[in-house]
């Protein structure tokens, strides 16, 4: 019975390292690639992947402040642009702008279905 459970053991163990070696072959590629192009350190240990995650996550805090600066002011000119517009309402308006706000409502309605259907699971309505 042993020898049966070894034998098994081993099977699985050669099919399972089989199924990975091409995603290990596929990892060594892109490691490659980052070695040539000198971003990746030539003692590349877990240690030093776990310290560069670290360094990658607070370089991303510090520049968020920035990030989000950035787009609160576009967000500002945005509205500016649709508070002018609406101003103009409804005499100050071509035929383009009512075209372009047609559109975007009709993307807005859009988004908002796909996002119903993928809320409640299926494309035909709720199952009850």
């Amino acid at each position: 019975m042993a020898a049966v459970t070894r034998s098994a053991m081993a099977r699985l163990c050669g099919a399972a390292s089989a199924a990975a070696r091409p995603v290990l072959d596929a990892c060594e590629r892109e490691a490659a690639k980052g070695a040539q192009r000198g971003l990746v350190a030539g003692d590349a240990t877990w240690a030093t992947t776990t310290e560069l995650a670290s360094r990658t996550y607070y370089t991303a805090m510090k520049t968020f402040p920035q990030m989000a600066n950035g787009a609160a002011a576009e967000v500002n000119a945005g509205w500016a642009q649709i508070s002018s517009k609406a101003r103009q309402f409804p005499g100050g308006w071509t035929v383009q702008d009512t075209l372009t706000g047609g559109l975007f409502a009709a993307e807005l309605y859009a988004w908002s279905c796909v996002g119903e259907v993928i809320g409640r699971g299926s494309l035909l309505g709720y199952d009850v």
